[in-house]
This record gives C-alpha cells, sequence and structure tokens, in this order.
C-alpha cells in the first residue's frame, strides 16, 4: 500500500481481513506449532470423563459405588477388591482433568496471544521514519504529535484544515479516518493476484484487459468462466479523456453491459445524480481530476465512489483528496483508492503506446532545460514501469550509450530497484521460479537511431493504412461505397487485418478476391444444398429442401455473414488506398525511397523529377529528407536545386534545412580537431538527444540489402547474446541483481532470451512493429517481441515535429503556418 511519507505502506495484515474473528480462529504462524495439540479433539473435561472410560468404570453420580448388579460380599472382601479400583480410577481422571485443562489453557493462551497481537497492531501500530538519517520508531500518540508539528512546520494556515490534514496522515499510517469513520483503503498493489508469466505468455492486450476487467467489478476476483464477478453489481463508469483512449481499443459498449455497466461519462461533462448506484473512476492523478471527485462526492452524486487512478498517486494529491472530503463531510462515500499502473494503450497483443506527445521535440529543443528533460524522461520511466508491473516481469535492459536511452534506462533500472526493496510488490508473484530464468530483455533506444524509418513510405497493409487513412486507437474512417463516411474497427477481432497487415499492398489485393471468391465458393454450395438459385447471394430467403440441410445452412449463416462483412470492409479500405496510391504516386514514392536508402543516392534528374511530380507537399518534404539522410555526402549544388524545387512548391523548407544542419554538423565535427570538438559534441548533444553520427552514419547501417531495419537486427543480436560489434558497446541493467556500478554487465545479462520488449523514445511507427513481429516469426525457435512507443507517428506527423525544431532555430519560413500535407 502506498504511504504518504514513502512510496509504498505495508499490505493489510491477514488477522486484519475480517473485523469479526471467529473465537476457533488459528493463525497460520500458530498452525504448525500446534499441530500435534490440534490433532486431539479440544473437548470438556465432562465429555471426555463420559466417553473415555469403559461403562463397567463410570463412577455414579451418587457416589463411588458401581451401578451394576454383583453378587453379596463381606465387609473385608468389599473393602480389598473395591479400593484398589476406586483408587486407580480416581488416579486416572485426575490425570485426564489436568490434560485436558493443559489442552484448554494452552489454546486460550494461543487465542489470547492472537487478539492481543490484533489490537496492538490496530490500537498502537509502529513504524519506522527515516529522518535526518536516523532511523526513528513511532507509536500512535507519538506519530499525531510528529506529524502536527510537521504539518506546522509546513506552515499550514486554519485549525479545520491543520486537523484535517493530520487525521488524513494518521489514517493511512494506522488503517482509519476520524476515530472510526470508514477507511480509505490504499492498495498499491492491485495486481498482486495476477498470475506468474511463463515462457512465451507476454500477451500486454489479454493482461491490461483483465486488469480494466476487475476494475469494473469493483476489484473483485473475477470468476474464472464468466470473466465477470460472481455477485452483479449495476454501476456508472467516470473517465477522463486520457482513460478513454485506454479504454477504447480494449473494451466495446457490450463488455461494459456484462460488466455492469449501465451509463459511462467523461469526468469533466455535467452529471445528474444517481443516488443509489455506485460509481467506478477511471482517472489520471491530477489536480483537476482530484477536484471533480471532491466535488462530485460533496454533492453526493452517487452512493459511493470507487476510485482508480490510472499510476500512482502522489502524495499531495492524496492529501487534498482526503481533506476536501473531510471538509465537505463526505469521507463515508469513499469506497476504496486503487493505483491501477495501467498508463499506457495497447493497440494490439504486441503493440502499445504511452500516448507522451511532442516527446521528440522535448527532447531535441536546443532551449529545453535540465528540469524539463528530467521530467519528460521520469514520466516515460512511469509508463514503461506500468507496462512491467502489468506484465508482472523485472527485465534485464539494454541500450546504447548515451542520449535519452541510457537516461531512461538509469532512471527505470533504479526505479524497479527501489520497489524491490518493498516486500509485497508488484512483480512477487511475477518472479517465480520459472520465469526468473526466462526474463525477457528490455530493449531501449532513441528515435534517432534510426531516423529515415519514421519518414519514408511504405507499401505495407498496416503502415500503409495508418499512413494514408491516420488509423488512430484502431479506428479509421473512409469514405462508403454510397457516399458519406464509413467508420471500422481494425484490431485483434479482425482475422484479416491480423493475417494479412504485415503484407504489401498489391499482395493484400489478391488476398481480398481469394477470400471473396472463397466466399461465393461457400454460398453457391449452401444455395446448392438447399435448392436455392444458383449463384445468389445467400440471405436465409431461399431455403427448401432437405431439413438437415436446411439447418445446416442456417447454423452457417452467422459465419458466412461475418465472412462477407469483413470482406466488404477490407474491399472498401483496398479501394480508397488505391485511389490515393494513383493520384499521389505513393508506389514510386516508395521504391525510389528504398533504393535511396540501399544504395546512398540518386540521380539528379530521378530527384528533381520526383519533386515535381506528383504527391502531397508533405509527400514531396518526405522524399527530400530521405535524399538528404541517405547521401553520406551533402552536394551543395543538388541541395540548392532540391531547396529551389520545394519553394516552387510552395513547401516550408524548415524541417529539411534542420536536418541539412545537423548533417553539416556532422561533417564539421569529423573534421574538428580536439580543443574545438568538445564543444561542437556539447551542442549537437543538447541538440539532437545523443551523437549525431547514428543519424547519417550511411545508408548500408540504416537498411540491409534484405530489407531488415537497423532496429530489427540489433534486437536479433540483443536477444541470440552473440558477440556483435554493433551490440558489444551497449549497456546493460539488471535491477534484480546486486548494483555494481553504470551499466556493468555479466554473462547473464548477455542472452539468449527468448522474449524481448522493444521500446522507442521520440515516437515509433507499424513499419518497425511489422519489421519485428516478423523478426520474431522467422526466428528457430520462435520469439515473442513486444513494441511500444512514446507515440505513434505517421510519416506527416513526424515531419511536423521536424518542421517545429526547424522553426525553433530560425530556419524555414517563420512565421509561417506548418506544411499542409494537402
Amino acid at each position: 500500500m502506498r504511504s504518504p511519507f514513502g512510496h509504498h505502506q505495508r499490505h493489510r495484515h491477514p488477522l486484519e481481513a475480517s473485523p469479526a474473528m471467529p473465537s476457533s480462529f488459528t493463525p497460520p504462524c500458530v498452525k504448525r506449532s500446534c499441530t500435534s495439540i490440534n490433532s486431539v479433539s479440544p473437548v470438556s473435561p465432562a465429555r471426555s470423563r463420559h466417553h473415555d472410560l469403559p461403562p463397567s468404570h463410570q463412577p455414579s453420580r451418587l457416589g463411588h459405588e458401581s451401578t451394576t448388579e454383583t453378587k453379596p460380599l463381606t465387609v473385608a472382601t468389599q473393602t480389598a477388591s473395591l479400593l484398589p479400583i476406586q483408587t486407580l480410577t480416581h488416579q486416572r481422571q485426575r490425570r485426564r482433568r489436568w490434560f485436558y485443562l493443559i489442552l484448554t489453557v494452552s489454546d486460550l493462551c494461543w487465542k489470547m496471544w492472537c487478539v492481543c497481537a490484533m489490537t496492538k497492531m490496530l490500537k498502537g501500530i509502529e513504524f519506522v521514519e527515516m529522518e535526518n538519517g536516523v532511523e526513528k520508531k513511532e507509536n500512535e500518540s507519538y506519530g499525531r504529535q510528529m506529524t502536527m508539528k510537521r504539518l506546522q512546520g509546513e506552515g499550514l494556515k486554519g485549525e479545520k484544515e491543520l486537523k484535517a490534514k493530520m487525521e488524513v496522515l494518521i489514517g493511512h499510517y494506522f488503517g482509519w479516518l476520524n476515530d472510526g469513520q470508514k477507511t480509505i483503503d490504499m492498495v498499491s498493489n492491485p495486481n498482486s493476484h495476477r498470475s506468474a508469466v511463463t515462457a512465451m505468455s507476454l500477451n500486454l492486450r489479454q493482461k491490461q484487459t483483465e486488469c480494466i476487467a476487475r476494475m469494473l467489478n469493483l476489484n473483485q476476483p473475477l470468476n474464472a468462466t464468466t470473466g465477470t464477478a460472481n455477485e452483479e453489481v449495476y454501476k456508472i463508469l467516470i473517465y477522463d479523456k486520457f482513460c478513454q483512449n485506454i479504454l477504447s481499443p480494449l473494451i466495446h459498449v457490450k463488455d461494459l453491459r456484462k460488466h455492469g455497466v449501465t451509463l459511462y461519462f467523461l469526468i469533466d461533462k455535467d452529471r445528474k445524480p444517481v443516488h443509489d448506484v455506485p460509481a467506478v473512476y477511471f482517472v489520471q492523478p491530477n489536480q483537476s481530476n482530484v477536484q471533480r471527485i471532491v466535488s462530485d462526492a460533496s454533492k453526493a452524486l452517487y452512493q459511493s465512489l470507487h476510485l482508480n487512478f490510472s499510476t500512482s498517486i502522489p502524495r499531495p494529491l492524496l492529501e487534498d483528496l482526503a481533506a476536501g472530503t473531510l471538509n465537505s463531510d463526505s469521507i463515508q462515500r469513499i469506497s476504496k483508492v486503487h493505483d491501477q499502473y495501467l498508463e499506457f494503450v495497447t493497440l494490439e497483443d504486441n503493440l502499445f503506446s504511452l500516448a507522451h506527445k511532442s516527446c521528440y521535440v522535448q527532447l531535441n529543443d536546443p532551449s529545453a532545460g535540465d528540469k524539463e528533460i528530467e521530467e519528460l524522461v521520469e514520466k516515460i520511466v512511469g509508463g514503461l514501469f506500468c507496462v512491467l508491473a502489468t506484465l508482472s516481469v523485472v527485465p534485464v535492459i539494454r541500450c546504447p550509450r548515451g542520449g535519452p536511452a541510457e537516461m531512461v534506462a538509469s532512471a527505470l533500472d533504479q526505479r524497479i530497484r527501489d520497489h524491490l526493496l518493498s516486500k509485497n510488490n508488484l512483480f512477487t508473484e511475477g518472479g517465480n521460479f520459472v520465469s526468473s530464468f526466462q526474463r525477457p530483455v528490455l530493449c531501449i533506444f532513441d528515435r534517432n537511431f534510426e531516423l529515415p524509418v519514421a519518414i519514408q513510405h511504405d507499401f505495407r497493409y498496416r503502415p500503409l493504412v495508418h499512413d494514408v487513412l491516420g488509423l488512430k486507437l484502431n479506428r479509421l474512417s473512409v469514405q462508403g461505397e454510397k457516399g458519406g463516411m464509413r467508420s471500422y474497427e481494425l484490431d485483434y477481432a479482425d482475422s484479416f487485418w491480423v493475417a494479412n497487415g504485415s503484407l504489401e499492398f498489391p499482395e493484400v489485393a489478391v488476398e481480398i478476391e481469394t477470400q471473396l471468391n472463397k466466399y461465393k465458393k461457400d454460398v453457391d454450395e449452401v444455395n446448392k444444398r438447399t435448392g436455392g438459385t444458383h449463384g445468389a447471394e445467400f440471405d436465409g430467403t431461399d431455403l427448401i429442401g432437405n431439413t438437415k440441410h436446411l439447418m445446416n445452412a442456417v447454423n452457417s449463416l452467422p459465419e458466412l455473414t461475418e465472412r462477407k462483412q469483413v470482406i466488404d470492409k477490407h474491399t472498401n479500405i483496398a479501394t480508397v488506398l488505391l485511389g490515393e496510391i494513383k493520384e499521389r504516386s505513393l508506389d514510386s514514392y516508395a521504391k525510389k525511397e528504398n533504393d535511396m536508402l540501399v544504395r546512398g543516392g540518386i540521380e539528379r534528374g530521378d530527384l528533381l523529377g520526383v519533386l515535381r511530380g506528383k504527391g502531397t507537399k508533405m509527400d514531396k518534404l518526405r522524399f527530400a529528407i530521405i535524399y538528404l539522410i541517405s547521401s553520406e555526402t551533402i552536394n551543395q549544388s543538388e541541395v540548392e536545386a532540391v531547396e529551389a524545387a520545394l519553394r516552387e512548391s510552395e513547401v516550408d523548407p524548415a524541417a529539411f534545412q534542420y536536418v541539412k544542419k545537423i548533417k553539416s554538423l556532422n561533417v564539421s565535427l569529423a573534421s574538428a580537431n580536439s580543443a574545438s570538438r568538445s564543444n561542437i559534441v556539447d551542442w549537437a548533444e543538447k541538440l539532437y538527444g545523443q551523437s549525431i553520427s547514428a543519424v547519417t552514419a550511411g545508408v548500408k547501417n540504416l537498411l540491409s540489402n534484405d530489407r531488415q531495419l537497423a532496429l530489427a537486427r540489433t534486437v536479433e543480436a540483443l536477444t541470440e547474446g552473440r558477440p556483435n560489434p554493433e551490440t558489444d558497446s551497449y549497456l546493460s541493467f539488471d535491477p534484480r541483481a546486486p548494483k555494481s556500478g553504470s551499466g556493468a554487465s555479466s554473462s547473464h545479462l548477455k542472452g539468449p532470451f527468448k522474449e524481448a520488449i522493444v521500446f522507442m523514445i521520440g515516437g515509433g511507427n507499424y513499419v518497425e512493429y511489422c519489421s519485428l513481429q516478423e523478426l520474431a516469426q522467422h526466428q528457430q525457435p520462435a520469439k515473442h517481441i513486444i513494441y511500444g512507443t512514446t507515440e505513434i507517428l505517421t510519416g506527416v506527423e513526424f515531419v511536423e515535429q521536424l518542421t517545429l525544431l526547424g522553426q525553433k532555430m530560425g530556419l524555414g519560413n517563420v512565421g509561417s503556418s506548418s506544411t499542409s500535407a494537402q
């Protein structure tokens, strides 16, 4: 659990799980030592006397005389015969009484000890705090005094506010608020019940969906069969815009209904009260959301509020939340507060984005200060930590030296190390025996590692749909056949999209035709068996004939209808794409850019012909930048001709001039003397985030002859773990190993690895995602690779960020608007 004075608070003790403890309860720690005692039934002495003694030896209630009929004896004989038996009987009874008395007392002692221990935990919990480097133990009363002094030292005004703040902090230390009012239960580890990760099971979409489903069911355990809670509760869902983007690719309206969500609203919208229904909040932990939650609680809009933050809520915001609800006397409406660690958007099984806008600009802006860079790095680290917490894995981290990649890797390593110090952490169950020997490798790169991939045109189906039609959150809108806009979803439920997304567009067109012909054949077969018209489309209206064939046809109707819908969807998408390809000559752009990257240049006539031919302004600008990056040397006359051609097309050349300046700086860096070299390096790394030689190092380092990206080739080398000159200098971090210096590596950090998580800082794209998935499938044995980035960008969006950087440096047409994509 999270504590206001520290990152995590201890979890609830098993004894605290139920307020009313049964008298026969024995704590787990006691059961093992009491096994021999508990094996004997602790019944009362009277019952043991009645059942343990044989009937002939049971004493009478009136005396020691036996109730069985005996023959007359003399007094001497009676005395001689009965006295030893009675004495023996009394001794046995006495021993049995003492034995069971000891058992009973022992059992009572254990129970009294347990009750005392629980009372001590509830009323006098001690916590340890480091103050000025000195370990200090505080009990309840001393804690209240120290908290009051601390709050007074912070300069808080007003007795009411001071009391509210104090009760909040005391409540989070000792488990209650306001002496018995409803508890705010900070659950900082809602994922402790997540299953341990085994090999080849890093399905990020599935795991995040399970966490969201559990959240929608009020964080109750889910039924493994139905995927819902055992007790259905109707509820309202409240979210902000960012969390709406998290839910959108994973949860549909029918799924919300399945989990009992009847209404759903944005948190910043005006909402009417629904007094008898609980509300589930899923929002980012920021000031505006906290204020709106306090307002909703004070207005009593809902019966109870179940608060779920997308990541760990900071201590000041937690204090504001508790103080606000206390001041408005609405603390009883806050049911629980959970840190969900779900602050990332999962688009496919192996694709995620942190949805951080303009990271590349912020990291490469020459005017950015150290504080801004550190805040952005911490934000990226927080998102990556959420991904790893959801997967419940602690990876080995690899990254190139220098730049944002090393900064993020080092900060993430420290963040995980600090978290692992807690006994009950988010990775406890994930670090079992199996996964500890099959941990994934996390490869972190900066966008400057392979810049052309973010700019170039690609002719594969998935990147083409994203780049040309603007796929966002697995949704797009295109012109319909009969006019108007049609919206489509392209996600894991679309089998055609999953199977053919990495194919070239001509192959996709052939596959669509194949699927259509197969569908028509199946329809004809059904019509033939049921006596329908030959060649007529199967719609269920022409079904006659044999009852068996009729039933088969009816059963096949849903499957045929679904296939027809998928074929119609992709036929429409492919038709729109084909129109864009012909109008803009996108096939020519893709082919010539690929040739430039492979050969290292292009004929001047072909270059100028493309710039003066078909295509949008942004198409021409992207082509010019690829030419500039692919050329190993700068031909000044050609560069001037390219700039002139861009101006003729009314294109803002800021992005082109920005890349040219970086490239000229690289040439100057190569020829600079040692005295001035350090200054240039400092300025270049400040400007470009890392060593700029990675951007213009030559085409052969960017793209090999078999069209394998440099990113895919590097990831392959890192997962295989073999000596490789390209990756031998990479830094290694293992958060589970003792820290022995920055980037220190050992043999177990070199691999091989069966699973990998590849993260790109500064913007990623579907081109890299498709290349990495192809790499994973072609490996022997097959590997599992997850690709993530700070944001998914089209080529147009990334060039716009380059344009903004150029304008910040005073390049291009200063004062003009950004380049139009039309």
